[in-house]
């Protein structure tokens, strides 16, 4: 194999294809002479002529398969070379390849380790941001001036945090915002907007939660409130049925006992009358039936209130 290449990629092809062609032909005609004129291969009955074009034919297709052959020849020397080619991009690429995965692992850990710097960075900050401020409680200033024009005398620092400075002042405490504070105190105190704005809505949630609890808690108290209005209400609507009960009770044995007392005068007058002599006491008999009278109507508006309970 490694001759036949040598043979299409060399000089020497073109000799040796020219040679096999001349071989071919000689063969042809030879073998049209041991038709034409070998009694044992003369074709039967077939005469010189047929004989002649049959090996024509056969020479055709011959000189088809050995021009086909030829290009086949040709080309596949630059086959041999896109091939070749072929192989080299693949391992280039393979190579290429490599050098990207590598690239990337170290891209990768590159920002791990700027990570980490940064974390380390934002941990100093925030370490030295509560050592100066921890340590400025009692700090003093003769004046503070803050950037809307407001001035306070006599300043001493209470606390520092997030979000602005904590102080007591001739004329009372205050706290005021790093938003509106010079530049030189922002700076000393190592303000920072993402810092503060964190901080701001950490209180904000923290006063809302607390709100949300007030709310609750009063909504509990409003609810136990109603509660015990209900219970008391229940009581004395059950109290209101009892004295109902009760004073109707009442009443009906006041009508009993003021009619007993009628029915005693009235029989005490007819005695009189029969026996002809004698005086009816009327006004022992007027001062219990009065008496009951008084009873009936204490018990009657009490029957009144209850019922007016019951109806509400």
């Amino acid at each position: 194999m490694a001759i036949f290449d040598d043979l299409i990629t060399s000089s020497r092809g073109p000799g040796v294809i020219g040679t096999l062609i001349a071989l071919v032909v000689l063969a042809g005609f030879g073998t049209l002479f041991m038709f034409a004129f070998d009694e044992g291969m003369g074709g039967g009955k077939k005469s010189i002529e047929s004989i002649i074009r049959d090996q024509g034919v056969e020479m055709e297709s011959l000189k088809t398969t050995i021009s086909d052959s030829s290009k086949r020849l040709v080309v596949a020397p630059e086959r041999k070379k896109t091939a070749s080619e072929v192989d080299e991009t693949a391992r280039q690429t393979r190579l290429n390849k490599g050098k990207v995965d590598a690239a990337s692992r170290i891209i990768e850990k590159v920002k791990l380790d700027i990570v980490g710097v940064e974390k380390s960075i934002e941990t100093y900050k925030q370490s030295y941001r509560e050592q100066i401020r921890g340590e400025a409680v009692g700090l003093k200033y003769p004046e503070l001036k803050t950037l809307t024009g407001k001035t306070f005398l006599d300043v001493s620092i209470n606390k520092v945090d997030a979000v602005g400075i904590s102080f007591r002042h001739a004329d009372g405490s205050t706290r005021v915002a790093f938003d509106i504070l010079p530049a030189d105190i922002k700076e000393y105190f190592q303000y920072d907007v993402a810092e503060k704005d964190r901080a701001k809505a950490a209180e904000n949630l923290i006063a809302g939660q607390h709100a949300q609890d007030v709310e609750t808690a009063l909504d509990q108290a409003d609810r136990v409130k109603e509660t015990e209005a209900m219970k008391i209400a229940e009581a004395e609507k059950l109290q209101a049925k009892n004295d109902q009960a009760a004073m109707i009770a009442r009443i009906a044995d006041l009508d009993v006992q003021i009619k007993n007392v009628q029915l005693e005068w009235d029989n005490e007058r007819k005695r009189v009358r029969a026996s002809g002599s004698g005086v009816v006491n009327s006004a022992t008999f007027q001062t219990q039936i009065n008496g009951l009278n008084n009873a009936r109507s204490a018990a009657n508006q009490k029957l009144q209130q209850a019922t007016s309970v019951l109806q509400r």
